[in-house]
């Protein structure tokens, strides 16, 4: 489990933890608020949002995509 693994790192030590990471055959559990490093390396999303556990398959990046998509009002 991770934490904000890439706070205080400069952009070459991200991208070599992210190689490492990526290498790694295990499970990991990342918590972080870059979009670019989850999606790398995550196939699935977990989040909270108004007090609700949320679980997606694929990277965050098209979790909000497709809330994003949701929350555009249909024309009548």
């Amino acid at each position: 489990m991770l934490d904000e693994p890439t706070n205080q790192l400069d952009l070459e030590t991200v991208e070599t933890h992210e190689q490492a990471l990526l290498s790694y055959t295990g499970t990991l559990v990342l918590v972080s608020h870059d979009l670019a490093f989850l999606d790398k390396l995550t196939s699935r999303t977990w989040h909270v949002h108004h007090g609700q556990f949320g679980d997606h398959p694929g990277p965050p990046s098209e979790h909000l995509e497709r809330r994003k998509a949701e929350a555009v009002p249909k024309s009548p």
